[in-house]
């Protein structure tokens, strides 16, 4: 009998839909039916990503970052969360009711859960680097992840998330599935065509000072270079093209696979999804953490002293060469496929 699953993502950047993406097609393939729910940019991604499945908005707003730094979002969010979270829940117990689903799996959408029914959190945030009241707000991230049966961590034992991926208070069953990306290195390998390709990411409006600081920094670099912008066609269509760079307003798993492997190295973001993509390339790598989002600056830091990537806190105003970053080794092994098909035949 065909399973039905409700599976709601995350709008925090790109990062949850692309990596929920993998799941979703991994349950698709083993037969069972996938419905959406989200909102905004990544309610676009997933309608536009699959196109022959129904996907719901949830309603909720859209996050947004404070021009210089995240931490005054990251502030109002925590503020938010509890009142989200049972919105939230409200609206998957109804959307339960309505459509019956064996099971609902949530990409770190702490509402997302139902008590009577199997419920998993994919997420790599057992735990979460605040610079206060540290104590505090981990027992509540632990209340909510108590909630659900089963934790799905996209990641390795101790791999890209380190230290955040583990909650001794948590009285569930974590499964690790392995370096989960959207993205698989080309086999053969392309020749490096590009001197560097900056991928940019993540919500407004640091996504679009970033994208400018990238922008001059590849000018200064001789080679080819490109640009991928992280953004739909529509919200790219008055971006002015510039004639030394290719620019890509947005790139899908095989073009942006091909585009960083044909890269000598790339300058981006350090989130945990971007990172996961690169560590599946074993792509050389500056990492720029969004400014005040300290999980991301704790996994710059983890990222540099483990040699995988270097590091910074801003672009520097001259990019580096590529024979100075590290090389990291390519990660593809994957327990997702295991993880999925146990958790389908015990529902």
């Amino acid at each position: 009998m065909r399973k039905r699953i409700l599976f709601a993502v995350l709008d925090w950047g790109l990062g949850h839909a692309t990596r929920s993406a993998a799941v979703a097609e991994c349950l698709t393939a083993q037969g069972a039916e996938v419905i959406f729910f989200s909102w905004g940019k990544s309610l676009q991604y997933l309608r536009h990503r699959f196109p022959a499945h129904e996907v719901r908005a949830l309603p909720l707003p859209e996050v947004s970052y404070g021009r210089s730094s995240a931490s005054p979002a990251l502030y109002r969010q925590a503020l938010r969360q509890i009142g989200q979270n049972k919105a939230v829940h409200r609206y998957i117990k109804d959307a339960v009711e309505k459509l019956q689903p064996d099971a609902v799996v949530s990409d770190n959408v702490y509402g997302a859960q139902a008590r009577h029914i199997h419920s998993v959190l994919i997420t790599h945030q057992l735990s979460l680097p605040v610079p206060a009241f540290s104590g505090a707000v981990n027992r509540v991230l632990t209340g909510w992840l108590n909630r659900f049966s089963e934790i799905w961590v996209p990641d390795r034992e101790d791999g890209i998330a380190g230290s955040l991926s583990t909650n001794r208070h948590f009285t569930g069953k974590v499964h690790h599935l392995g370096n989960l990306s959207r993205l698989s290195r080309p086999d053969p390998l392309p020749e490096k065509i590009y001197t560097c390709t900056a991928v940019i990411s993540g919500p407004e409006p640091l996504r679009s000072s970033f994208e400018q600081e990238a922008l001059r920094r590849l000018k200064t670099l001789s080679g080819k270079k490109a640009l991928i912008r992280g953004v739909q066609a529509v919200d790219g269509d008055n971006f002015l093209e510039r004639e030394e760079i290719e620019v890509v307003n947005f790139a899908d798993g095989e073009v942006l696979s091909e585009l960083i492997s044909a890269s000598e190295y790339v300058i981006c973001r350090a989130g945990f999804s971007t990172l996961s993509d690169l560590v599946r390339l074993g792509a050389k790598a500056l990492i720029v953490p969004t400014p005040g989002q300290y999980e991301q600056e704790y996994l710059a830091d983890r990222a540099e002293q483990k040699g995988w990537f270097t590091a910074a806190r801003a672009l520097p105003d001259k990019l580096p060469q590529p024979e100075n970053l590290p090389q990291p080794p390519a990660e593809g092994d994957v327990q997702l496929r295991e993880v999925a098909e146990n958790f389908l035949r015990k529902l």
